[in-house]
């Protein structure tokens, strides 16, 4: 082998041992393979300084030390010396730099694309430090104090950053001549947590290639007419968190034909001030939160949903609804998700949710003020059109008519996830889970249920995988309950009257040979034997002579049984009796 060829294959190979070894002297700092790049992540915890680094030629995708146990308060100059890295965090909450020297991120500009700082409120953003960073993409400032945003404001040294976020950084005033010939490639901004209460218009329309804005948390308290008329690429608008109060007819002119996310969660908006909302034509929106709205949003404005025909997915959680309309939801064909959790309803008129023939996951829990004299009257009437659609249904937390509960469940046939759990709930009908092949994960846990017998389940055993049982009354559970469930792998049945007894054997042997040996998990406790958890025993601590094995019936639809579901109730709901 000539020389020159041996010097090549040296060097090669020390080469890929130096990239191989960690730069930092100290153990704290980890050299780990990146789950999603072929470069390493250098990890470091627990320090109140920063570390050396040994020289390396190895380009690591990120330095975290955005863990809880770092400390460090001061970056020196020449902090990073030593290391090519493509992404810098600093950004968790005991991170409160106080002093970031003139030279900190030298020898950082040529990889360096990612970087997230905190402060300690009290100094400025180290924009001069970082004046040479020239191919920053993502800037995250936050803890910082930056109290005027202006033309002097020195975004320009960033030209090529896309994603700007700056929070907590005591910002009161964003001037009209801000991010004059700045920024001009950036995609997204987020401004959040601070005290701008008038939009600035002027400014933020100069961001034209903006795609997604984030304004949370600043107190603004209206929109006026054409507040982003410049912003034609912006498809996602996060306002949450405002003091929001007013929208003009047309504040929302020049973004409302592309945008597909707008959160206007947690603001002051009524029934009466929302309206211009539903006045433009969203022809993209998908995704609109209406959630926690802190003024009287009792009632959806008439066709409020009808120039929205692309929504998929609406959330009008904690509000004041009492009542769902059968006309509320028009418009709104291609729905999939509908959350009307933590409202106050207790009245869901006929083919409410008829024109949402989509509509995938319906989470209607906690309805506040509802008790037996006041139920929440959750209907087949009420899914008619939607009751073939729905694959996850949560009622939980609610008090419910029984047998029109039953009946609503009963026709849901294409469940995945059900939660009925703490709905005052006493019995399973017979068979009322017959035909539904798809329902997975199955939770009554908090009820009355006393009896759990083999038509109670029956139709689920080739699609249950969780069930949650426990806090009922349940005395007894015997073998065709379970016999045959080949997917089933977690029971949770604790808190229950369980008797552990020879009627139980065949339950118990389902447990050890179908879920504990197949890493599943059982909770089942015995209250004859001070609570001790029934797969934990031997067989002879609770049946001393073994019963036969069961031989378990096959049903049918058509198969008479007693009890049968429980009787219509006549129930006075507002001024609508149902019965």
């Amino acid at each position: 082998m000539n020389t020159s060829l041996s010097v090549t294959i040296l060097l090669l190979q020390v080469g890929y041992i130096v990239s191989q070894s960690c730069p930092s002297t100290v153990e704290s700092c980890t050299c780990e393979n990146a789950s999603t790049s072929n470069k390493r992540i250098i990890r470091c915890r627990n320090l109140n300084t920063m570390p050396n680094f040994n020289p390396s030629i190895e380009v690591f995708l990120k330095l975290d030390l955005d863990d809880p146990s770092n400390t460090i308060q001061v970056l020196q100059n020449n902090a990073f010396d030593g290391i090519l890295v493509e992404e810098i965090d600093m950004a968790n909450e005991n991170l409160k730099l106080r002093d970031i020297q003139p030279q900190a991120f030298s020898g950082l500009q040529q990889h360096l694309k990612i970087i997230r700082l905190q402060g300690d409120t009290a100094i400025p953003p180290p924009f001069e430090p970082m004046k040479n960073l020239t191919n920053l993409q993502e800037l995250q400032l936050q803890f910082f104090s930056l109290p005027i945003i202006d033309e002097t404001t020195k975004f320009n040294y960033f030209p090529n950053l896309l994603t700007l976020r700056l929070r907590n950084t005591a910002t009161t005033f964003v001037s009209s001549n801000s991010f004059k010939n700045q920024l001009l490639h950036l995609k997204r901004f987020e401004f959040e947590n601070n005290a701008v209460h008038t939009f600035p218009k002027p400014a933020i329309n100069r961001l034209r290639t903006l795609e997604h804005l984030s304004w949370v948390h600043n107190g603004m308290r209206s929109l006026t007419y054409g507040s982003f008329h410049s912003l034609n690429n912006l498809i996602e608008l996060d306002l949450r968190g405002n003091d929001i109060g007013t929208l003009d007819y047309e504040c929302f002119k020049g973004i409302a034909e592309k945008l597909k996310f707008l959160s206007l969660q947690f603001n002051r908006l009524s029934e009466f001030n929302i309206a211009p909302l539903g006045n433009h034509s969203w022809h993209r929106l998908e995704q609109l939160d209406l959630g926690e709205i802190l003024a009287d949003f009792k009632t959806i404005p008439p066709g409020f949903f009808k120039n929205m025909p692309n929504l998929t997915s609406l959330t009008l959680s904690r509000n004041k609804f009492r009542v769902i309309k059968s006309n509320d939801f028009e418009g709104l064909g291609k729905m999939h998700s509908l959350d009307l959790s933590e409202n106050w309803i207790n009245t869901i008129q006929k083919g409410a949710f008829a024109h949402m023939s989509l509509l995938d996951t319906l989470d209607l829990r906690t309805q506040f003020d509802v008790s037996s004299s006041n139920p929440l009257n959750f209907s087949l009437d009420a899914i008619q059109g939607s009751e073939l659609a729905i694959k996850t249904l949560y009622l939980q937390d609610n008090y419910l008519i029984e047998h029109y509960a039953w009946e609503a469940i009963g026709a849901m046939k294409n469940l995945n996830i059900l939660d009925i759990s703490s709905t005052k709930l006493s019995n399973i009908p017979p068979l009322i889970f017959y035909g539904h092949n798809h329902l997975g994960d199955l939770r009554i846990m908090s009820n009355s249920i006393s009896a759990l017998r083999q038509e109670s389940l029956y139709g689920l055993k080739d699609s249950l995988i969780t069930i949650d049982i426990s806090s009922n009354q349940i005395h007894t559970i015997n073998e065709c309950v379970f016999k045959g469930f080949t997917k089933l792998r977690f029971i949770f049945a604790g808190n229950n009257i369980l008797v552990c007894d020879c009627n139980i054997y065949g339950f118990y042997q389902f447990l050890r040979t179908t879920i504990t040996s197949k890493e599943g998990y059982a909770d089942a406790r015995c209250i004859n034997l001070a609570h001790r958890s029934l797969t934990s025993l031997q067989t002879t601590e609770f049946c001393q002579s073994l019963p036969t094995e069961a031989t378990c019936p096959e049903f049918t639809t058509t198969t008479k049984y007693i009890p049968t579901i429980l009787p219509k109730p006549d129930v006075q709901i507002g001024s609508e009796v149902i019965g």
